[in-house]
């Protein structure tokens, strides 16, 4: 499968909005045999590093933060008796999950950092249009999470760790965001220096008026066009 086709796959992916039994319905549909939810998160964690040595950078964080999503939804989504009847064991259970977790967020720096090495203009717009409607879901996921702030308050440990995970998710969309005000503004000042058509001069003229009212994106994908016009 090519990196494109990946991509078009992930953007299929972030169009399904789970419905209030999607967690139910998951288990009863996919799982022959539904195990506890400490061990389906445990084996997804335990995957993850494989994830970064096999899998390109920026569909690496397109997937992390599916991941992300998904795992959220699962915990949240569990009713309060259920969290109410923890056994011991599983509160053990429950810490481990806590520890991927940490590890989770290192992952995601480790990403964000790899994010940032980005260097081809076409390539850093691919990454938004992945990352981007990724970064809202598991906004969402987390908003829910305030919702229940009575219940995360019983693992203080866990709420603060959720937390910690919307930080670096916000981590990631401002490298984001650098990035593409980075490139746009390398593309404008090449552009300035070349011989353009009158056609590329007013494109290029809409892209400057972008970036000045921090429309990165938009400037970016001027600069781009522009580009394309000379082939």
């Amino acid at each position: 499968m090519t990196e494109n086709h990946f991509i078009q796959k992930i953007k299929e992916l972030k169009q399904i909005k789970p419905d209030k039994d999607w967690a139910v319905l998951c288990k009863a549909r996919i799982l022959p045999k539904t195990p506890t939810w400490q061990e389906q998160c445990t084996t997804v964690f335990k995957n993850l590093p494989n994830l970064f040595l096999q899998t390109k950078p920026v569909l690496a964080v397109s997937v992390l933060l599916i991941l992300l999503v998904a795992g959220l939804i699962f915990y949240l989504d569990r009713e309060p008796a259920e969290i109410d009847q923890w056994s011991l064991a599983e509160k053990e259970q429950a810490q481990m999950v806590v520890l991927a977790l940490e590890d989770l967020q290192t992952k995601i720096n480790q990403a964000t950092e790899e994010l940032k090495k980005i260097q081809e203009p076409q390539k850093v717009l691919e990454a938004r249009n992945v990352v981007v409607p990724t970064i809202e879901a598991a906004r969402n996921v987390i908003a829910e999470a305030k919702k229940l702030e009575p219940r995360i308050e019983k693992d203080t440990r866990k709420g603060s760790q959720i937390l910690a995970v919307k930080t670096n998710v916000d981590e990631l969309e401002s490298a984001l965001d650098e990035m593409i005000a980075i490139q746009a503004r390398y593309l404008i000042q090449d552009l300035e220096t070349r011989i353009l058509t009158e056609v590329q001069q007013e494109i290029l003229e809409k892209a400057k008026q972008n970036y000045a009212q921090g429309d990165y994106i938009e400037a970016l994908i001027n600069c781009l066009f522009i580009n394309q016009l000379d082939r």
